[in-house]
């Protein structure tokens, strides 16, 4: 956590680690551990039948919807969830100290763009855009740049869009 962190993130982190009165081996970092970027590589049972890999909490301000199969919208459902599943007894005051733990950590510079078609469709806009401006003002040397640069990834958006 930064030093910007209020103190209810601090009550938050210590709560976050607080072994679950049902089991004692089992806590929220027990699973999403801080030196690990707050993930474990993992299946663990959520109180939700199954079991599921442990996700990140770095940047998972930027990734709503949560839970293995996006049916929470917020911290605060998460949070209650666990609180219900796993019998943790949490006060309100608890609760809220654990979303503002985990928006203190969920929180980042910008959010994780997942490597998928709208990232590729942004590369492939962002390179047209350059090629709109520089073949009309026929600039040969921005040509050979921006073309040097994309050539191995436009092997690889070919073979990303089928034909």
């Amino acid at each position: 956590m930064t030093a910007r962190a209020g103190a209810a993130a601090r009550r938050g982190e210590v709560l976050f680690s607080k072994p679950f009165p049902q089991d004692p081996q089992l806590s929220c970092a027990a699973c999403h551990i801080r030196s690990g970027g707050f993930v474990d590589h993992r299946q663990h049972s959520v109180g939700s039948g199954g079991l599921f890999k442990t996700p990140t909490l770095l940047n998972a301000n930027f990734n709503a919807p949560y839970f293995h199969d996006g049916r929470y919208d917020s911290y605060d459902q998460v949070v209650a969830h666990f609180d219900r599943a796993f019998e943790l007894g949490l006060s309100l005051q608890d609760r809220a100290d654990l979303v503002a733990y985990l928006a203190a950590i969920g929180d980042g510079l910008q959010p994780y763009e997942r490597d998928g078609v709208t990232a590729q469709l942004k590369e492939i806009n962002d390179f047209a855009s350059v090629l709109n401006i520089a073949i009309p003002a026929h600039d040969t040397d921005v040509l050979r740049l921006r073309c040097i640069r994309s050539a191995a990834n436009c092997g690889n958006w070919s073979s990303s869009f089928p034909a």
